[in-house]
């Protein structure tokens, strides 16, 4: 009989290197935010998280931010929908349009293609 955790070893290998990579380095750095400066291992609770919101600049820098993503995010995605439909229906110059589009994303790859052709061809 055949055992059923042939998953589990199939990703283990993922699950560490989301442990070791993102939850480790996360859990360090909520200490680091409430102790006081990083060489020092005193913990001072909500310390600097009250300094930060106090801090004048940090709330015009949150303002600002948010200010540009009300505005930005909405008028990006309405110009590239309003593109992307007129460039669907387009049915003169789509090809050239699409190449124009896409020769950006393929130099890179075709250059290193040719660059690894060159060096071990």
């Amino acid at each position: 009989m055949k055992k059923r955790n042939g998953g589990f070893w199939l990703a283990a290998p993922a699950a560490a290197g989301f442990l070791v990579f993102y939850f480790v380095p996360f859990l360090i750095t909520i200490w680091y935010s409430v102790s006081f400066g990083i060489g020092k291992r005193e913990f001072v609770g909500w310390m600097n998280y009250e300094d930060l919101f106090r801090n004048e600049m940090f709330r015009l820098a949150m303002k600002n931010t948010c200010r540009f993503l009300l505005t930005s995010v909405p008028v990006v995605l309405t110009l590239s929908l309003l593109l992307a439909i007129i460039l669907q229906r387009l049915q003169k110059g789509a090809k050239v349009l699409r190449m124009i589009y896409f020769y950006p994303m393929l130099i890179p790859i075709a250059s290193t293609v040719l660059g690894v052709q060159f060096f071990w061809g």
